[in-house]
This record gives C-alpha cells, sequence and structure tokens, in this order.
C-alpha cells in the first residue's frame, strides 16, 4: 500500500496488528491479509500471485481494503499434502 495510507491508519489510531479486508466486489470474493510494508505509488496495492489468484483479479483490477480487528482462532487443525510430511523426524511436533 502506499505510504499515505500507513499516515492515515496512524493518525485514525488503528490497532496492532494491522489486518486488512480485500474485497473483490466484481467477482464476491474476500479474503484478510496484513502489510509487508508501505511503499506503493499512490493508488496501487502490490499482493503475492496466490492472492491475486484467489482473489480472481488481474492487473490493475480495483479492489476495496478496509482494516479489521479479527477475533483470536480457538482451533486450528492441519492436514499435510503430501506423505513427504511423515518423512521429518517429529511431525507431531512441527
Amino acid at each position: 500500500m502506499p505510504p499515505s495510507a500507513l499516515e492515515t491508519l496512524h493518525r485514525i489510531n488503528v490497532q496492532f496488528p494491522m489486518l486488512f479486508k480485500l474485497t473483490n466486489s466484481v467477482k464476491n470474493r474476500i479474503s484478510h491479509c496484513g502489510v509487508l510494508e508501505f511503499i506503493a505509488e499512490e493508488g496501487l496495492c502490490y499482493m503475492p500471485s496466490w492472492m491475486m489468484r484467489n482473489l480472481q483479479l488481474g492487473d490493475g483490477d480495483r479492489i476495496s481494503v478496509q482494516n479489521v480487528s479479527l477475533s483470536n482462532a480457538s482451533f486450528v487443525k492441519f492436514q499435510p499434502t503430501s506423505s513427504e510430511f511423515l518423512d521429518i523426524t517429529d511431525p507431531r511436533a512441527v
């Protein structure tokens, strides 16, 4: 995001960590993320290609960015995507 976004967020005393709701209203897709740095040109937001695919975005598409506060998770379950996970010495610890 651009440096002006950081200035605005600082001025309104947002809660840390800064979390954002990204919305592609054209495709009705929503995701949440944090921010790595505020170095983009004004009016631009850089994001990883995997996130753009998830939101079904192309280069130059418009997106809504909204500051949000999310509650802490109470449970998470991970599932390995391949049997290679079992080759590590202590899969449960990892």
